[in-house]
């Protein structure tokens, strides 16, 4: 990962002397190169930064300005805000794609209407050749890493039931002893803002959120697979962020 200067943390560097239109434009770039920005982070990022560019209003709170960006409606910056929470989000968590069923398979699968299909071809059918039961999955069973802690899911179906519970079982030291895996959702704010972040994403969270040990931004986590150009972050008026706490 590429380092980030902070314009606020670095007493040597130059004052900038962009214009509101020239920084917005930057941020502008920035963000829609960024490849973790999905259309929902882009809208608050984008919020964010013309609040804190062309966005300004004399007296006007900057995250007044963010809500009234975001379309006046006081809910959705909560919403975006929590979207942005820095997590890690086990493969298929947030989505309802479910998985098949990985139990052992003992007798052929033989489809019930052939629709032309020869024996050889049922018998090549992947549940054949994999020996596995690929029945929707409607039971899941988490497989934490022990170098990365990065989750790896098992599905069973309601017939292997059983199985899913022994899988579960087998599983359960080794999870206990796996590490905790570092964030892969959220925390673009703090990777293109310099404020309270941390305060602002309890205002957001829900009571389960707790701040990842490798920190709330995105730029700061190791291993990331796809590197960021570097770019500085824009400091936001102090105060604003925690202020917001009380003002949802």
């Amino acid at each position: 990962m590429a380092t980030r200067s902070h314009l606020s943390s670095a007493p040597e560097q130059a004052a900038d002397e962009s214009t509101p239109e020239e920084k917005f434009a930057r941020l502008t770039r920035a963000v829609y190169g960024d490849r973790r920005a999905d259309p929902p982070a882009r809208e608050l990022l984008l919020a964010v930064a013309f609040a804190s560019t062309l966005g300004k209003v004399a007296d006007e709170k900057m995250w007044t300005t963010v809500r009234r960006a975001l379309g006046g409606r006081p809910a959705r910056l909560r919403e975006l805000a929590r979207l942005d929470l820095p997590r890690y989000v086990e493969p298929g968590a947030e989505s309802w794609v479910e998985g098949t069923c990985e139990a052992a398979r003992h007798r052929a699968f033989v489809p019930r209407a052939t629709g032309g299909h020869t024996r050889a071809q049922a018998a090549e059918d992947w549940r054949n050749t994999d020996h596995v039961c690929g029945s929707s999955g409607t039971m899941r069973v988490t497989e934490r890493d022990l170098a990365t802690g990065r989750h790896l899911l098992h599905w069973f179906c309601g017939r292997h039931r059983e199985q899913a519970a022994r899988v579960a079982e087998q599983l359960a030291e080794q999870n206990k002893r796996a590490p905790e895996p570092v964030p892969n959702a959220g925390g673009l704010l703090p990777s293109y803002f310099a404020a309270d972040w941390l305060t602002f994403y309890r205002w957001a969270s829900w009571l389960a959120w707790q701040p990842p040990s490798y920190g709330v931004c995105a730029d700061d986590w190791p291993a990331a697979e796809h590197p960021v150009p570097a770019h500085p972050r824009l400091r936001l008026i102090p105060g604003d962020v925690a202020e917001s706490a009380g003002q949802p």
